[in-house]
């Protein structure tokens, strides 16, 4: 994009959370950005788990923690006899020190309620609110232990050991993250792959895949992995499985047409794309895919619905303005461009990214240049180069070079009708 390719050849960079499929839960995962540039140059998804309106789900020792739900009665109890028995001692002998330790617990709980009631929401942390009262709750821990100690027989006593000990070795084991489990072989692999370490990618997703062949994210994480280093046939076959697998899924349907799509087989390609906005018609980048492959088979006017379509879900999506801008600034049918609107969508995504993005800057020379206004489109195009030349973005450099020389000459650029 930006006078560096087709009609919306920028790279998809909407980095995020994707939601995973965990125990059956809707899924999301890996996708490549399909775009300018070669494979090595395709940004890696980052997915997180999403289950139970949580946005990650580490793979702790969910069985044990829910245990120690059960068995964190034990030191609440000694926590509420604490304060019975240091409210007692206050009560027959007042005193600063009781008052104090008392207060403060209370207060910092009936703040917790508050915040609670307030804001009803498990997005909302409340817990470390109250990190100073923790001194305070140990105290009245060991108040309600020795209070509870003297009142129980010995078997009591004991049962009050094995109870504390079980809480504290079920708390600390917890949160062991499980080294087998399917979610961490596929971050370990997603960070080999981010490294560009391919092979070693590949291998620990397989693993992850021995562990749970239904597990999405491995599969896509596989899929994309193999696209990137360059062995597409087998990428489009992961790729197909999960689709077969999950047909419901976005972000297999995602998976696939992207990889159709660097295949060159672009009908099938958009058919993917369209399913996924179907599936889940709040996905930005579905109407930036389907855009692309439009345009590849020079069907701009419906590329562009597509891109006016995912800003009216999401009008703030810089990528989404950048292609549309690029769209109406050189589409080579006149009655398709528009170079005021262009101009208004290139500096709206410029704004969003504080001017930082060569290949936005690019498109925003464009689309000045096809509203007449060359001036300033050259002083764009040379910032875009500027900027791309100190991001090592040679190719992008060049072309806006080549695209000053026409501003400069007072002529737009218009792409070629094939």
């Amino acid at each position: 994009m930006g006078g560096c390719g087709s009609i919306l050849a920028s790279r998809w960079s909407a980095i995020g959370t994707r939601a995973c499929r965990s125990s059956g839960g809707r899924s999301r995962g890996i996708v490549p950005a399909v775009g300018a540039g070669t494979l090595g140059r395709r940004l890696f998804v980052r997915f997180s788990a999403a289950c139970s309106g949580m946005t990650f789900r580490p793979p702790w020792n969910y069985d044990l923690m829910n245990a120690g739900y059960l068995l964190a009665l034990f030191p609440a109890a000694l926590v509420l006899a604490g304060m019975v028995s240091a409210l007692g001692r206050w009560l027959r002998k007042p005193g600063v020190e009781g008052f104090l330790l008392l207060a403060l617990v209370g207060g910092f709980f009936a703040g917790i309620a508050f915040m609670s009631l307030r804001v009803a929401s498990y997005a909302q942390v409340k817990a470390f609110y109250a990190l100073p009262v923790l001194l305070p709750l140990c105290a009245l821990g060991a108040m309600g232990w020795g209070f509870l100690f003297e009142k129980v027989a010995v078997v009591g006593r004991w049962m009050m050991r094995v109870g504390l000990v079980a809480w504290l070795l079920t708390v600390y084991c917890t949160f062991w993250i499980r080294a087998w489990h399917p979610m961490t072989y596929t971050m370990r692999a997603e960070q080999s792959a981010s490294a560009k370490r391919y092979g070693e990618a590949i291998e620990i997703f397989s693993r992850a895949l021995r562990r749970d062949p239904d597990y999405v994210p491995a599969r896509l994480g596989l899929s994309y992995t193999l696209a990137q280093a360059g062995r597409l046939e087998e990428a489009r076959r992961q790729a197909e499985l999960a689709v077969q697998r999950h047909p419901d899924d976005v972000e297999a349907q995602m998976q696939l047409g992207s990889v159709l799509d660097l295949e060159g087989h672009y009908p099938e390609a958009i058919e993917h794309f369209q399913k996924a906005i179907t599936l889940g018609p709040d996905h930005p980048g579905a109407y930036h895919q389907l855009a692309l492959c439009l345009s590849k088979v020079q069907k701009r006017k419906e590329a562009i619905a597509a891109c006016r379509e995912g800003l009216r879900i999401y009008p703030f999506n810089f990528n989404l303005l950048n292609n549309l801008a690029w769209a109406l600034a050189t589409n080579p049918d006149a009655a398709l461009r528009n170079g005021a609107e262009a101009v208004l969508l290139a500096e709206r995504s410029c704004q969003l990214t504080s001017y930082e993005k060569p290949t936005l800057i690019g498109t925003l020379a464009a689309a000045y240049a096809e509203a007449g206004r060359f001036d300033e489109a050259v002083k764009a195009g040379e910032k875009a180069q500027r900027l791309a030349l100190a991001a090592g973005e040679k190719e992008v450099a060049e072309r806006n070079e080549e695209l000053s020389k026409l501003y400069r000459a007072g002529r737009p650029y218009h792409e070629t009708a094939q």
